[in-house]
């Protein structure tokens, strides 16, 4: 068996499914709110750089963020199951760094930066929790 193969074999027979789909759901919609009039929306956005320079149909960043957000439960499933704490704590961290590093480079605010390394960290947690529960 091809080496790529086994692996792709070894992690897709990790992951369990419902708890995966569960917490990309819930946490995509957390997602809406949490950029939304209902809490983050205002001050979000008054940290963005101006003027923006792409401004793409909202169904281009809603599917990227809905995949990224799919193989971050995909990541967190496989990282709670077999035990690896510790790995996850540190992918986390990682993620919330590349999120303040990128801000940083395109001028966004400390708020901006604040709320969206946050929703991170706010992210994980929904996801470790729903792994938990079910």
């Amino acid at each position: 068996m091809d080496p790529l193969e086994n692996l792709f074999l070894t992690l897709f027979s990790q992951i369990e499914w419902m708890p995966v789909l569960v917490s990309t759901i819930v946490t995509f919609l957390i997602g809406w709110v949490w950029y939304s009039p209902v809490l983050f929306v205002k001050p979000w956005m008054n940290g963005l750089p101006s003027p923006m320079k792409w401004h793409a149909p909202m169904w281009m960043p809603m599917t990227a963020q809905l995949g990224a957000t799919l193989l971050s439960a995909i990541i967190v499933n496989v990282l709670y199951t077999t035990g690896q704490t510790a790995l996850l704590v540190l992918v986390t961290l990682t993620l919330m760094g590349f999120i303040k590093a990128n801000g940083m480079y395109s001028g966004k605010t400390k708020t901006t930066i604040s709320i969206e390394t946050l929703y991170i960290l706010v992210m994980v947690l929904v996801m470790v929790a729903t792994n938990v529960l079910l």
